[in-house]
């Protein structure tokens, strides 16, 4: 599916990123474990914007970093931002400018997504929170 991503806020920056590795940052913060076995593999409908007026624009998930504690969290978006990571092995992350500013990640940060730049995501269906709940087409 081709698309274009958008962020919450103007103070992040989409990247490709090599989630794979980046990821053992993120695994050491266990506040919020994830259960990835419960993932659905398909999108959220509130993961899309104005995909009712042509190409739809997929909200990246956002991370950010705390060098206190020495691993990355989420601000917004691990859901999707796994879901991507089970499929792709570089998938777009918006990052803040704790990340940006710490050369921790540079080798994770591949590049900047430009803002109207069209990305590959892949093709999954795009359900309602009913239909990931259920599991059943509405």
């Amino acid at each position: 599916m081709k698309c274009q991503l958008y962020c919450r806020c103007d103070e992040l920056t989409p990247y490709w990123v090599k989630w794979r590795e980046l990821g053992d940052l993120w695994t050491k913060n266990d506040f919020h474990p994830l259960d990835v076995s419960s993932l659905k593999i398909a999108y959220h409908k509130l993961w899309f914007k104005d995909a009712e007026e042509g190409r739809p624009r997929f909200q990246v998930g956002e991370l950010g970093f705390d060098p206190r504690f020495g691993y990355v969290s989420f601000l917004n978006g691990r859901h999707r931002t796994i879901l991507l990571a089970s499929l792709l092995e570089i998938v777009p992350i918006a990052v803040d400018s704790t990340i940006l500013e710490n050369e921790l990640f540079d080798r994770f940060l591949l590049r900047p997504i430009e803002k109207d730049e069209l990305i590959e995501l892949p093709d999954l269906e795009i359900m309602t929170a009913n239909q990931l709940r259920s599991g059943k087409h509405e």
